[in-house]
């Protein structure tokens, strides 16, 4: 790469020098044949739009390359003005493109006029990068995300680590994700549905009238409908419904479709929806039912006769929601290879964006690490004794001579011994795990992990500012992460510091402002363990969520410290959803653990309580149940030999006893 240097200001008998600095050039070089007579005219608007389109396919691909040079090259015939007035409407798209300070320190163009000797004139632009992977410009994302009344696509202009974040699913919708079979299904003719657009909900009447060769089904998979561009918003974002059928105002049309055609819009939407790009762990494999999207076909009432009104519909497509980026189509972004300018590949594009998208799915329960993870997590929950634990560990690294396995099972050591009390056995096994650290394949997900350990065991022991305060310095790194069962752990861990905390401090605001915290936590680690498939310890992490959600809800936490009886943050009936949830998991098939049923038990010692000071005619049964569910954690406490849940036992039974009538 040569350094090319030009003196500002020197006019020569066949050059005018417009913006030059000392720069180092790669060796991409690409020449286009323009026409400045023709881009500066006001009639050649598709010759215009072709040529525009291949100079800035071509400045993308140049910086996306390291840098270089394009050539546009004109004959000698166009009038000054006409070389001018390109140069001018050049410099303004390559700002709309990167913006004016790359247009300023890296974007440099030089015009060399024909002179007597030369049959044509240029214009040089040169393009220079610090290197070829640290930059990337994207011309169209084809990625759509929603607003409260429409769908956009994402930006070329949007930060690019925002984007990384998004993808990698670091930023996430603060609702719960959208359900199959969710959607609202009243629809009376003529009349406004009782709900309204949002993030999640959309309103939809096609725009094509239907004909011979255009049925309904056609029509809503057709471009102007955008419908891929409704299901790659709401798959990006939390999922969603649209109802077809609605008009914006929300007054219910319906469409018109027969028993026939039924199928056939089903057999369109599985066609548009394989055609875009999604994460391969969401694609379903073969002989299995696509989870993706679902479509509903429910009847519109006549307002006069409360009848269904023949063949009228509003057509619900559900999407579900995707982490991980769903796309309409490949991203357009460019590339210079052998001096022309190539499309990047799907494949290619994500792997500038951030490596670890081209990884998607390798972590979903089948590498040897998260399989010893699921295996000695069970064995821990229900409470093996140390022999069980050190022959399944033992076995595992029989079986995978890696060190991210050895890791693995370290963690389960320190975690077997912090849950028995045997806090400095768990400190040797956990000052091993940081002399092996260095040996792991997955530096970010192991060191993570560490850092979850040391938060856990000052929880243990009582300290949880100081476990707080370590899982917050972790959270960069955490946020690295795909989305896995550790990353899951862990956010589950500090919303249930924030949860003790919020209930531990008298200062309202900092308490709201906690509870808050929680909240989110508990939200992302749900989203995290969406994204997880075919795992037991899915389940039980899920189980954890709901049972600590359903304690923050009525005003306690996992350490016995509640909120006075008249708070009114409790919400009686918020818990009582969030251990319905917990009993729907647990009937299919993912019974309790007993180190989780100890949990369990808490949160309903905690409802028992609160329903009686809800209802004082029941208040002392009430409490007399919660006295017992109590003892029954503590007794089951016991008998695993599990000292922090015993001492939570111990608070409840103590704070219960307190209450009963003297």
């Amino acid at each position: 790469m040569a350094e090319q240097t030009i003196a500002v200001g020197v006019q020569t008998n066949n050059s005018v020098v417009l913006e030059i600095c000392p720069t180092k050039l790669s060796s991409n070089s690409v020449v286009l044949e323009i026409c400045p007579t023709k881009l500066s005219s006001k009639w050649e608007k598709t010759y215009q739009r072709k040529t525009w389109e291949k100079i800035i396919n071509a400045i993308d691909g140049l910086y996306n390359s390291g840098g270089g040079i394009l050539i546009l090259r004109y004959n000698r015939s166009p009038p000054r003005g006409h070389v001018r007035k390109c140069m001018r409407m050049l410099e303004q798209k390559i700002q709309d493109l990167v913006g004016p300070i790359t247009l300023t320190f890296d974007i440099h163009t030089v015009e060399i006029t024909p002179s007597s000797s030369q049959a044509h004139g240029e214009i040089k632009i040169s393009v220079t990068t610090s290197t070829k992977t640290e930059h990337i410009i994207t011309l169209s994302y084809h990625c759509c995300l929603p607003s409260s009344q429409q769908v956009m696509e994402i930006l070329s202009s949007e930060n690019v680590e925002k984007l990384r974040a998004f993808l990698l699913g670091n930023i996430r919708p603060q609702v719960t994700p959208i359900e199959a079979a969710s959607h609202h299904s009243d629809f009376k003719k003529g009349k406004c549905v009782s709900f309204s657009e949002s993030k999640t909900t959309q309103f939809k009447m096609l725009k094509a009238e239907p004909t011979k060769k255009t049925t309904f089904a056609d029509r809503l998979v057709g471009k102007g409908n955008k419908f891929s561009h409704y299901v790659s918003a709401f798959a990006n974002y939390a999922g969603g419904n649209i109802y077809v059928g609605v008009a914006d105002d929300g007054t219910v049309k319906g469409e018109v479709i027969n028993e026939r055609e039924k199928k056939k819009i089903k057999d369109k939407i599985r066609t548009a929806i394989e055609k875009m790009l999604w994460p391969k762990k969401s694609e379903p494999t073969d002989g299995n039912e696509d989870k993706r999207w679902d479509v509903h076909f429910e009847p519109v009432i006549d307002i006069e006769t409360d009848k269904v009104v023949p063949s009228l519909y509003v057509v619900v497509v559900f999407i579900a929601q995707c982490r991980g980026g769903v796309f309409t189509e490949v991203p357009e972004c460019y590339e210079i290879v052998d001096n022309q300018v190539k499309k990047i590949d799907f494949a290619s594009w994500k792997k500038r964006i951030d490596p670890r998208l081209t990884k998607e799915g390798a972590r979903c329960a089948n590498a040897p690490s998260d399989l010893v993870y699921e295996e000695l997590t069970s064995l821990l929950n229900n409470n093996c004794d140390g022999d069980e634990l050190h022959a399944a560990s033992k076995t595992a690294q029989e079986n995978y001579k890696v060190s991210d396995v050895k890791l693995t099972c370290l963690s389960k050591y320190v975690s077997f011994h912090l849950r028995k009390g045997k806090y400095v056995q768990a400190e040797e096994h956990l000052n091993v795990y940081t002399t092996t650290l260095p040996s792991s394949t997955n530096q970010t997900r192991f060191k993570v992990m560490e850092q979850y350990l040391y938060s856990i065991m000052e929880r243990c022991k009582g300290n949880y500012q100081e476990s707080h305060k370590i899982a917050k310095k972790s959270l960069d790194d955490l946020e690295k992460l795909s989305f896995c069962i550790i990353s899951a752990a862990f956010y589950v861990q500090i919303a249930t510091l924030e949860n003790i905390l919020a209930m531990k401090t008298k200062d309202r605001t900092d308490q709201l402002s906690l509870i808050s915290k929680a909240e989110k936590s508990y939200d992302t680690a749900s989203s995290h363990l969406n994204q997880i498939h075919k795992s037991t310890t899915k389940a039980e992490y899920q189980q954890k969520v709901y049972i600590n959600k359903a304690l923050l809800s009525l005003g306690c936490s996992l350490s016995g410290d509640m909120l006075p009886d008249s708070d009114t943050l409790i919400n009686i009936e918020k818990a009582k959803e969030y251990l319905l949830e917990t009993q729907k998991i647990v009937l299919k098939g993912n019974p309790l653990s007993k180190f989780r049923n100890i949990q369990n038990l808490f949160a309903q010692a905690c409802l028992s309580y609160r329903l009686g000071n809800d209802d004082p005619s029941r208040q002392a049964d009430q409490l007399r149940h919660a006295v017992n569910y109590s003892r029954e954690a503590e007794s089951l406490a016991k008998m695993c030999e599990f000292v922090e849940m015993r001492t939570y036992a111990e608070t409840f039974i103590k704070f219960f006893e307190s209450k009963k009538v003297k």
